[in-house]
């Protein structure tokens, strides 16, 4: 089945169809926004007949009381569904005319129909309409009347799919169906013939996808809280169950009931083992019907047999037709039409003949419910064509099936009611208590419970009422006997219930949902799929069976183990439990499902079948799985009560679950959440961030913090997967007992008052030691901290006043013992302090000494390997620093030591695991061995250790190490030149990185110095070379720079290596202070006051040298300090040298830079002399690299002056190579759970060329936090994850700027993606033109706009104004048309272009995208046109930012915005540059005339007053010149001041808006 096809023409249907059914409404005065009075005779000049007013009337009432786009949804939806059964009907012959409808007997779209139009016997033709028709040679006007006879002349056989098409139904059918391009065309040119021979399958597919579009709405609706209403709960909790759950439930069920009960007819039933195996193995007979996932009984202990005997007894007693099977939940109808088949193999075995099996089948035992009204026309077609496809006579035979909508009787008409009870009292107590218990029935569908009536009564009155001829009959028979049929399925108890329920949290629901819910569902709240397991055990007779599929996390979540203590009156029969990507539909770990079997008896010692099939990472691999019989489990149900919290933990042994009784960690300590501190940007720093002498290390309590002055205090928050000790990276601001925290806290949460511990929380814990992990991770471990720590909420600890005791439950809790425990209480990716609480803990005092002994060890061997690294606040000199004469034989000693420490850090865990699993008892259960990639201290690696080795030599240049001494050498404070005797610091403190020997002190004469003074003269050039070799030769530029210098100290002749070239470097600040505020900007200061305390140095502005590289040569290059040169020297020189290229005459020499510079930080500002080289082709120049600070080669983290500037958020960071990405792609997310997986996977398709940035905006109502991490540990070297407090969309642009490490930067909103080929070709060319050193400042790319209002698309591209393929400047940029801006869509800015210009978008605010696109454009001085429709972004919908009506309500943030873009940019200082001055004026003046337009939408007083002000403000803050630029341009025609001119402004933009679609 071609699922893709499928996918393609459903998706496109619904788009199509909507707007085709809307068109057709336009034809009889209906739009969304008026329509015309329904009485008229007359509508555009068209006289309407009896008919067509009746059905315009029906159809203008539904739209008052659904509302239109509902009402158009709901038609498009119902003529998709019946093309879809005609469709599947004339492929299988099914249709009684045995005329086709859509095509020929070759499948050609030339519908038979209309061939043999004069030849057809349809009921209510009219011959003499059809030869009129003909005659006049209107064929689309005669295939849609045949059409619509067709569908009516089915309607007695289908009516629950055909209804009567004289309602308003008819009245929109869409025209012009025979055209090319039709749903009919597309329907039956995109899928196969062959698929439409499966009715399940074709059906469940199509009405999965057709709502897939939809379903991502409502999730795009759900992050801006709108909850799911009834209308739109079956888009967004439809789900197509694989085939082979559908058949191990049913099978396992209502096959199970039956064999249990006839167990003579197993042979007949069950596959032999020859069959089964070759099953298995892939050798399938489609004409093979029998049960192959059917799960035997387990061995059960004589007790049970026993009881097991009775109940079969009552099974052995039921005749087929007394069976009553229901899906609660129908969907399209796949598990009932399976159950069908399983009927028809029951009845068959017990002697019915097929066509008697069939009619009992659909008359006596199969009911369906759904809430949705074509989900339960899917159900119905389906279970009727089941039945025709085993009695071909079916459809002549009048029976219909019980597969219902569930209905409302919110509308029910009184008199109707009146007129059916007839003065009966009990048809009236009945009617009127169905009436009320039905009432807003879609809200909550099948978890309705309905009270049992005397459904004989009602019926029979039914029947009488049929032949009468009171005007009420038909309004009875059409409202209430559906009212009647669903509430006795509701209300009914079955022998079988078997479904797949919707799964929606509840913070997804409506208001009445929510509480209804609450009140009857109080155990099982938490989720619909919970809500539906509780419920159907209530429909389930005494000892009948309830088989589901669900999310798993009602088998070990506290939120459900209420729901779970109810298991002990019902009996697990098996259990497949599938884990994540059980569905194919959906990808990742956040749906992870189970699917079961109950028995609704109490049977004590019950051993259930469970089969584990979670590590299986696709569908069809599950499925392979459960039938090979791996993985397959025994249990009995009271095991589970002896664990905490009940969890379904199935697969322990029952000597493991046994270890719950004893003793567990809170017992003997304390596992408890820490610290939120509100605002992470604001109060957490890393700790080489800031000021050295003000961060406590070690203090025993704040007291004494507060006493010497400390203002920060270690901070543990969680981290990278790590065990033993490590992961001390952060500080928090706890100055005066955390005044500034608690000021915040009180502010933004006044409710709180002084009770601060729900956000500040266990403070009397902190600065105590003890034991803490990672919260959120796939895997956990644990990490001994010692006093001096506070802890967080995402890090949180263990605490106990006992050291011995910490250091014994620090190796329980990293021993394989307590790794199974957590997996089995917490299977998700939360390991929240609750759980730990729960880890057993056994104290074998005889071995307490031995296991603390291994413990400290183990703590003491992570210790050393933390520290040997500059990130550790202990580091105290590079390890590659010994007394050899070589680096090789250094680094072998080094990787010595490594192997050593990794060996025996896994044979003391080893020992640890066998100790455990002795003192628990659990030497069947566990193995002790421990796999390589658990052990967490880190083996020697060359390239990274050689990197490292270059970053500590930096750190001894300029003083921050010295040879000397260990650990810091400085740090802030006094300088101590006595330090420095081995290896002087520089003495300006600025490095040059030059390519001859115009300075004494470049890098390279510093760095062969560094290199000789550590390992000797003799050996440098083999050092040297040793270095390039270990850097995959990146470093021989490094080597020849090296090697030309050393022969220049040595006299020897100067070889020329390289070619001769300024670099000049230009940077602009961008900062904020402690609270977030941006500060003045400062162009040409070298060291900016308040910058970020990088390693103790406030006062340093940074630019890293990868950055610096790709400013080379452009005009107008301003003076600037650089560092970061340690992140990769070699490729930072690698990078210069390219550009040497771009410098191939006279015109590109600059200014020759040098830079005195105050070693004393903040002390003084920097000085700055400019020398003007001579006019030559190549100048010698320099980079300047300041800063003695902490150079950390593993992250990007302090290549990005904003990051350190700003302070670190909760960002996932990843150890990798550090060649610099190629592009940043920041994706703001918030709420984005539905729809953000797809945008992301467009991403990755860029590979390690890509960064990623997840930006999380504060999400709190869906699993986007999650997603993020999962993401960010997956893709670890593609994909951070930051998580900060909500700041909007602008906030999030922000935090993607300050973290980016990618030469270029784009925005993608997560409900947007990237065309994955146009991506390809994108990024091909950009790292050509990196290669080539022309890499533009902007690349430009065509958008598309996808209009939902009409299912349009509108591609805006570029072509008529940039150049293609070649890099330009303004000058040869010409005209934009109207319908033509760069957006942000459309760029991709070079990221340090954006740090330039000083940008930071306002928080909280909406159209902040326009002063993303804006404010940079004057520091773009090269640019790159490529014809690619790279950006998808959808466009119209009612809850979008931009749609007309919110903008008008959020009028106050699109003046902000113009405010923020008439005083960002001077465009008088673009004199020059006219081109690029007349764009920013045309930018600025659309942005007046969008503000104006909604101005005057709106209409009131004060909105013209905002109007008045807006034109003020802009000449106030502007020079005259650009003021009449303004308003001469796009400004001025939307503040035309003379009577009527706002009335012809609002006529001019309606008009525009309908042929541009800009909103």
């Amino acid at each position: 089945m071609d699922k893709n096809a499928i996918k393609k023409f459903a998706v496109w249907a619904r788009t199509e169809l909507i707007a085709r059914v809307s068109l057709k409404g336009v034809e009889y005065g209906i739009t969304e926004g008026n329509i015309e009075d329904a009485n008229v005779d007359s509508v555009g000049g068209k006289v309407l007949t009896a008919d067509e007013k009746k059905q315009r009337q029906a159809l203008i009432a539904e739209i008052n009381d659904k509302g239109y786009k509902q009402v158009m949804e709901e038609v498009a939806y119902t003529w998709f569904n019946r093309f879809s059964a005609l469709r599947f009907m004339e492929v299988n012959g099914y249709l009684p005319s045995h005329v086709r409808v859509f095509t020929d007997e070759e499948n050609n779209f030339k519908p038979q129909i209309i061939t043999e139009a004069i030849h057809l016997d349809l009921d209510g033709l009219n011959m003499e309409k059809v030869y009129e028709l003909k005659d006049a040679e209107k064929t689309e006007e005669l295939y849609k009347y045949l059409l619509i006879v067709q569908c009516n002349a089915l309607n007695k056989i289908l009516p629950g799919m055909f209804q009567k098409i004289a309602d308003y139904t008819e009245l929109l059918l869409p025209d012009n169906l025979l055209r090319e391009g039709s749903v009919i065309q597309q329907m039956i040119e995109l899928i196969p013939e062959d698929d439409w021979k499966d009715a399940v399958q074709i059906i469940g597919w199509l009405y999965q996808y057709y709502n897939s579009e939809k379903k991502v709405d409502v999730f795009a609706a759900l992050k801006k809280n709108v909850k799911i209403t009834k209308e739109n709960i079956p888009a967004a909790t439809q789900l197509f169950t694989p085939d082979w759950i559908v058949r191990y439930m049913v099978e396992n069920s209502l096959g199970r009931l039956w064999l249990e009960g006839h167990p003579d007819v197993k042979s007949q039933l069950l596959p032999t083992e020859e069959e089964q195996s070759a099953y298995a193995a892939g050798n399938r007979d489609q004409e093979d019907t029998k049960w192959h996932y059917y799960l035997e009984e387990a061995e059960q202990e004589p007790e049970v047999q026993t009881q097991l005997a009775e109940i079969r007894k009552e099974y052995a007693a039921l005749t087929p037709d007394q069976l009553k099977v229901i899906d609660p939940c129908s969907g399209s109808g796949h598990i009932l039409a399976y159950m069908f088949d399983v009927l028809m193999k029951i009845y068959e075995s017990y002697g019915y003949t097929t066509r008697e099996a069939v009619a009992s089948i659909v008359e006596n035992n199969l009911y369906g419910l759904d809430i949705d009204d074509r989900a339960a026309q899917l159900a119905y077609f389906a279970v009727m064509m089941k039945a025709r496809q085993y009695d071909r006579r079916f459809f002549s035979r009048g029976i219909q099936p019980h597969v219902y909508a569930i209905v409302e009787s919110n509308h029910v008409d009184k008199f109707a009611v009146d007129y059916f009870c007839n003065g009966d009292m009990k048809l009236t107590a009945s009617m009127d208590t169905i009436i009320k218990e039905l009432h807003d029935a879609k809200e909550y569908g099948s978890i309705l419970t309905v009270t049992p009536q005397d459904w004989s009564a009602l019926y029979d009155r039914f029947a009488e009422i049929t032949e009468d001829i009171n005007m009420s009959r038909e309004t009875a028979l059409r409202e209430l006997l559906p009212l009647v049929q669903v509430a006795e399925a509701l209300a009914q108890k079955y022998d079988v219930v078997v479904t797949n329920p919707p799964y929606m949290g509840a913070s997804s629901m409506g208001s009445n949902l929510t509480n209804y819910a609450k009140k009857q569902y109080p155990d099982s709240k938490s989720d619909l799929f919970a809500i539906f397991i509780d419920h159907c055990e209530q429909m389930t007779r005494k000892n009948g069976f309830q088989a589901m599929i669900t999310q798993h996390t009602w088998m070990f979540l506290s939120s459900f183990e209420k729901l779970r203590a109810k298991l002990r009156n019902i009996c697990v029969v098996n259990m497949a439990h599938l884990g994540a990507r059980a569905f194919e539909e959906i990808g990742g770990e956040v749906v992870q499902t189970t699917s079961f079997v109950f028995r609704k008896a109490v049977l004590n010692n019950h051993n259930g079948v469970y089969c584990r099939l979670v590590e299986s990472t696709t569908q069809q691999a599950k499925e392979d799985r459960f039938l090979s019989k791996r993985n397959r489990y025994i249990a009995q149900q009271i095991k589970f009560l002896k664990i905490p919290g009940n969890p379904l933990a199935y697969w322990v042994s029952d000597k493991f679950a046994n270890l719950f009784e004893k003793e567990c960690v809170r017992d003997v300590a304390t596992a408890c959440i820490g610290m939120r501190t509100g605002n992470n940007d604001r109060f957490l720093r890393l700790w080489y961030e800031v000021e050295n002498k003000k961060i406590g290390y070690k203090y025993p309590s704040a007291a004494s913090a507060e006493r010497d002055g400390m203002k920060w205090i270690p901070y543990n928050k969680g981290g990278e997967f790590r065990k033993w000790y490590g992961n001390h990276d952060y500080v928090v601001n706890w100055e005066n007992d955390g005044c500034e925290i608690k000021e915040n806290t009180r502010r933004v949460y006044p409710q709180l008052g002084d009770n601060l511990g729900w956000k500040i929380s266990n403070e009397k814990y902190y600065f105590k030691e003890g034991i803490s992990w990672t919260v959120v991770t796939s895997k956990v471990c644990f990490r001994r901290y010692y006093q001096g720590h506070i802890f967080s909420n995402s890090g949180q600890s263990v605490i106990s006043d006992n050291s011995v005791l910490l250091d014994y439950l620090t190796a329980v809790l990293n021993s394989r013992i307590s790794e199974m425990v957590l997996a089995m209480i917490s299977p998700t990716l939360g390991f929240e302090s609750g759980y730990v609480n729960k880890v057993p803990v056994v104290i074998d005092k005889n071995r307490e000494c031995e296991c603390c002994t291994i413990a400290n060890s183990n703590i003491s061997i992570s210790k050393i390997d933390w520290d040997s690294f500059e990130t550790s606040w202990d580091f105290q000199h590079h390890p590659l620093l010994r007394k050899v004469p070589t680096i090789a034989e250094a680094f072998d000693q080094w990787q010595s030591e490594c192997d050593e420490r990794f060996n025996q850090l896994k044979d003391n865990e080893e020992e640890l695991n066998r100790i455990f699993i002795d003192i628990y008892g659990l030497q069947d259960e566990l193995t002790p061995d421990v796999e390589d990639k658990d052990v967490t201290v880190r083996k020697a690696d060359l390239g990274r250790d050689i990197r490292s080795f270059i970053s500590y030599a930096v750190g001894c240049m300029f003083g921050r190490y010295s040879l000397d001494v260990e650990g810091l050498a400085y740090a802030g404070g006094e300088w101590d030149n006595s330090k420095y005797d081995s290896f002087a610091a520089d003495k300006d403190n600025i490095i040059p990185i030059c390519d001859d020997e115009y300075f004494e002190d470049d890098i390279v004469g510093l760095f062969v110095k560094f290199v000789k003074t550590v390992y000797g003269a003799d050996t440098l050039d083999e050092n040297l070379k040793f270095i390039a070799d270990a850097l995959g030769g990146k470093g021989q530029c490094l080597v020849d720079l090296c090697l030309a210098q050393a022969r220049v100290d040595e006299g020897g002749a100067d070889t020329g290596v390289v070619q001769r070239l300024d670099l000049i470097l230009h940077q602009r600040d961008q900062r904020r202070d402690d609270k977030g505020n941006a500060r003045q900007q400062q162009r040409r200061h070298l060291i900016a006051d308040g910058f970020a305390r990088t390693g103790g140095h406030h006062r340093q502005h940074i630019l890293p040298g990868q950055q610096a590289a790709d400013d080379l040569l452009l005009p107008g290059a301003e003076a600037v300090v650089a560092e970061n040169f340690f992140q990769d020297t070699v490729r930072v020189f690698h990078g210069f040298l390219r550009y040497i290229y771009r410098c191939t005459d006279a015109q590109n020499a600059q200014n020759l830079i040098s830079i005195p510079q105050n070693r004393h930080f903040g002390q003084k500002k920097a000085s700055l002399c400019a020398k003007v080289c001579n006019k030559r082709s190549f100048c010698p120049g320099r980079i300047a690299f300041q800063a003695r600070k902490c150079y950390n080669e593993n992250t990007y983290l302090h290549a990005t002056p904003q990051t350190a500037r700003h302070g670190p958020c909760n960002v996932k960071r990843s150890i990798y190579n550090m060649q610099q990405k190629l592009i940043t792609f920041a994706v703001p997310c918030y709420n984005s759970a539905a729809y953000m997986c797809h945008c992301i996977e467009t991403l990755l398709s860029a590979g390690e060329q890509a960064e990623i940035i997840l930006v999380d905006d504060g999400s709190v109502k869906d699993d986007t936090p999650a997603i993020c991490d999962e993401y960010a540990a997956k893709y670890p070297t593609i994909v951070k994850a930051i998580h900060q407090e909500n700041g909007g969309h602008g906030e999030g642009v922000n935090q993607g700027i300050r973290n980016a490490t990618g030469l270029y930067y784009k925005v993608v909103d997560s409900d947007d993606w990237l065309d994955t080929d146009a991506l390809k070709k994108v990024l091909e060319r950009l790292t050509t033109l990196v290669a080539r050193g022309t890499a533009p400042d902007l690349m430009i790319c065509n958008y598309v706009y996808e209009h939902v209002e009409d299912g349009t698309s509108h591609t805006v591209r570029y072509t008529n104004v940039f150049p293609q393929n070649r890099l330009f400047d303004w000058v040869h940029v010409r005209r934009f048309r109207p319908d033509q801006n760069l957006l942000m869509h459309s760029v991709m800015y070079r990221t340090e272009v954006l740090r330039q210009c000083g940008m930071v978008l306002p928080k909280h605010t909406f159209y902040v995208d326009n002063i993303f696109v804006y404010q940079p454009l004057p520091y773009v001085k090269s640019m790159y046109y490529m014809d690619l429709d790279l950006y998808r972004y959808f466009i119209g919908r009612a809850d979008q930012s931009v749609n007309e009506s919110v903008m008008v309500g959020r009028v106050d943030q699109q003046l902000r915005v113009t405010r923020h873009m008439i005083d960002c940019q001077d465009l008088d200082a673009l004199k020059d540059q006219k081109r690029l001055r007349a764009y920013m004026v045309h930018y600025l003046s659309v942005m007046m005339a969008v503000s104006d337009i909604f101005l005057l939408l709106d209409g009131s007083a004060e909105a013209h007053a905002k109007k008045a002000e807006l034109w003020q403000y802009l000449k106030d803050h502007v020079t005259p010149g650009v003021y009449r630029a303004v308003r001469v341009n796009l400004g001025g025609l939307t503040d035309l001041r003379f009577p009527g001119g706002d009335k012809m402004v609002v006529a001019t933009y309606r008009q525009l808006r309908k042929i541009f679609k800009f909103n």
